[in-house]
Order: C-alpha cells, then structure tokens, then sequence
C-alpha cells in the first residue's frame, strides 16, 4: 500500500504522514529529508557551496547513493543514515534548507532520487509526503491526498516551527518567505507542484493536526 500526501510549505503534510503511518503501521517516507540529506553531504563531504550545489556531478551523486546511504523510519519517524552516521539532527538548519531547494532543482538528483524511493516502496507500505509524490514518484498510490491551508495560516505555521528552533520572524517576513516557497514550487521546471489526479483534497487552515488525520482516515475507510 501506497499513500501520498502532497502539498506546499507548511502545509503540515510531514507531520499528518508520520501520524497517520503510526496509526496505519506504516513506513512514513519523507521525501524532503532526502533532498536536505544530499545537500548536507554534498557540503558536508564533497565540499560543495550553496553557491556550486546546482552545478553538482552525476559522478557525485552516483558516490553518494553507491555508497552507505540509507532511509530508515522509526516510529514513523525518517531517519537518514550516511557513512554509518545518523545524518537527521544536522539537517534542519537554514543553510540546508537553502540547499535542498537548490538540489531539487537538478535533473539528476530528482531522477535518482524517484528511483531510490521506488525501490524503497518496493519492500514497504508507505505513507510518503512530498511535493510530487502522487504526481510523479508514486503517480498509481493507492490514496492521494493533496494538503493545503491559506497563505497565512501557512506562514503562521512555519513562523512558529521557527521560533521553536529559536529564529524569530514576523508575520510579514513568514508571509514572504511562504509566498517565495509558492511560487517557486508551482514554476519549477521539473516535477512543478500540482494536485495529483485523483487526489483527496483537503484543506486545513481551521483543523488541527489530530483533525486531519481523523478526517483522512474516513476518507481511506
């Protein structure tokens, strides 16, 4: 079984597929952890800026995922490991946030990174969220669910996931930085934001998470 949840920033699409992987028994796969962990080891390891990572080499790329790499979930919880190394409590940071967005922007990566979650599905029931998991990496999941809120409850969202990590921004700014998000996600060349064909469309600007999740799971049952 495959289920996708796509939708924009701060959407809270990571944390509705973990818990509903948890109360499904299922492997929850974040797909935006694997773009935040290329970058990171791209920096990391092979000596990339955010400055070059658009430029990165199919030969670089290629040392990565032929090497240890490896997604593993937890309580419905992702983690990557690297080098025999848990890579997730490096990845949250703004520099590699910067640096996903700009990783996810080479054809290459997009492309190995399809490939590894396909094969990952192969061996696991899924609950996968994304930007184009129900559009283009799992495009024949058995549920889609495509995850929006407003412009500003988004904002609001992301300026308080923010603020937990001790980074203060005002509304205005998060509204900024959501709208950049947007519009960078919809004109993306490769694998834009769309809503999946036959996706549930949910929007959650006044549910909480527990909300959601009750609400999808009528939806699936």
């Amino acid at each position: 079984m495959i289920i996708t949840i796509d939708g924009p920033s701060a959407s809270g699409k990571s944390s509705l597929a973990k818990l509903i992987a948890q109360k499904l028994g299922l492997i929850h796969l974040n797909s935006g952890l694997l773009f935040r962990a290329v970058a990171y080891i791209l920096i990391t390891y092979f000596g990339y800026s955010e400055e070059t990572l658009i430029y990165v080499t199919k030969k670089d790329i290629d040392k990565i995922f032929s090497h240890d790499f490896e997604y593993v979930s937890d309580n419905g919880k992702g983690r990557i490991i690297y080098d025999n190394r848990d890579l997730t409590p490096f990845l949250k940071s703004k520099q590699i946030d910067q640096g996903a967005s700009l990783v996810s922007t080479v054809p290459y990566v997009r492309e190995t990174l399809l490939q590894f979650q396909r094969d990952f599905a192969k061996t696991n029931f899924l609950v996968a969220d994304g930007r184009d998991l129900g559009s283009v990496v799992f495009p024949n999941a058995n549920f889609k669910i495509y995850l929006t809120a407003s412009s500003e409850v988004r904002a609001e969202r992301w300026r308080q996931a923010q603020l937990e990590k001790g980074k203060k921004y005002t509304q205005e700014q998060a509204l900024e930085e959501i709208t950049v998000r947007d519009n960078r996600d919809q004109a993306r060349s490769i694998a834009p934001l769309v809503i999946p064909k036959d996706a549930i469309v949910i929007d959650n600007s006044n549910m909480s998470l527990e909300e959601t999740a009750a609400h999808i799971m009528q939806q699936l049952f």
